[in-house]
């Protein structure tokens, strides 16, 4: 299982104002601190292969960050290598 942040992500996830304020938050890691899903599947059938990862995201502005009450990824739907990944607001 992959768990490690690309480049990419660290750059947009850190990206911060002249006053030290985030400008965009990963909705789906802040609402679950440390939890464990995997959002891709290079062979759908089998969930746990070595190579899932989490690949998809959802970057909000932190005028959206406050009306998120939920965001949760969809482990059991069908029909993609990826999961969706849902945001409530």
């Amino acid at each position: 299982m992959t768990s490690t942040c690309s480049p990419e992500y660290e750059i947009i996830a850190t990206a911060t104002t002249s006053s030290d304020e985030f400008l965009l938050t990963d909705i789906w890691a802040q609402k679950n601190p440390g939890a464990g899903v995997l959002t891709w599947h290079p062979n759908p059938g089998r969930p746990d292969d070595e190579e899932s990862a989490l690949l998809d995201y959802c970057f909000l502005t932190p005028q959206l960050v406050s009306r998120s009450k939920a965001s949760w990824v969809d482990e059991a739907a069908d029909g993609s290598d990826h999961q969706p990944l849902w945001t409530e607001f």
